[in-house]
């Protein structure tokens, strides 16, 4: 793994390239999206573990800080979905000069799936989506991350007042009205076909998420929906451990996948 700063010289970026570790280099690089806030902290070890078992499959693979996140330029209220996308679209360019690949795929959980949605509508050359329990209804995903943050509160904080007088938050990360305002615009039950040729949705248990491309997959393409039992890795758990747990299933679902549908 090699780290790395790109983008903006004022504003860099924080970039982890993952380069082919087995005999064969694959024609196709693969970019990870990441889930935001607690949920992404709760799944960075299982972010880094999938990233090396695909760049061990012989992939280029790159993941990232978007702005205002981890060791990216950006105080961390400063997030926004709009430029996180301008951020996601900087990482391939970045990781295409780094691997000279023809073609890309995502990876993306959570609220990184439904960025990867809306970059692969933007954007051409984008053949393949791995979206693993994303973000279908921004107002139903605010409405879980205030009731776990209400719960925290209740269960640890013993100044609540003082605590939910600071700028709004949740789970002791900022989100500003203008962030929540554009998650709250998340919608993907409005998208009927996915808009990459082959796309992998990966869920776990059983919910809303589930209710997205209802038309099924493009004309000579492929939707595989698959469903995992237990909590994810990105639940928040009474645990203190349960952040340090690997999603193994998942990772290994989604390498194999990339395995049979990446070129």
């Amino acid at each position: 793994m090699r780290p790395f700063f790109f983008g903006e010289t004022a504003e860099p970026l924080l970039g982890l390239h993952h380069p082919p570790a087995g005999a064969r280099t694959r024609p196709s690089a693969v970019a990870i999206l990441n889930p935001f806030g607690d949920e992404y902290s709760r799944a960075h070890r299982s972010l880094r573990q999938l990233a090396d078992r695909v760049s061990a499959a012989g992939f280029h693979v790159l993941r990232f800080d978007y702005f205002g996140c981890g060791d990216s330029a950006g105080a961390d209220d400063q997030g926004r979905l709009a430029r996180w996308l301008e951020d996601a679209a900087a990482a391939l360019e970045e990781l295409e000069a780094l691997s000279g690949a023809s073609r890309m795929a995502l990876v993306g959980l959570r609220l990184g799936g439904s960025l990867a949605v809306e970059l692969a509508r933007r954007r051409q050359g984008i053949e393949q989506l791995a979206l693993w329990d994303p973000v279908a209804r921004g107002q139903v995903y605010l409405q879980e991350l205030e009731a776990a943050h209400a719960t925290f509160l209740r269960e640890n904080a013993r100044r609540a007042r003082a605590v939910e007088s600071e700028p709004p938050q949740v789970l002791g990360y900022p989100l500003p009205p203008a962030l929540r305002a554009e998650i709250e615009a998340v919608d993907l039950t409005g998208c009927a076909s996915p808009p990459a040729r082959h796309t992998l949705l990966l869920t776990t248990g059983s919910d809303q998420r589930t209710t997205v491309f209802p038309a099924g997959p493009p004309p000579g393409g492929s939707l595989e929906r698959e469903r995992m039992a237990g909590s994810a890795a990105w639940q928040r758990d009474t645990d203190a451990m349960a952040s340090a747990l690997v999603a193994v299933d998942a990772l290994e679902r989604i390498t194999r996948w990339l395995d049979r549908r990446c070129p």
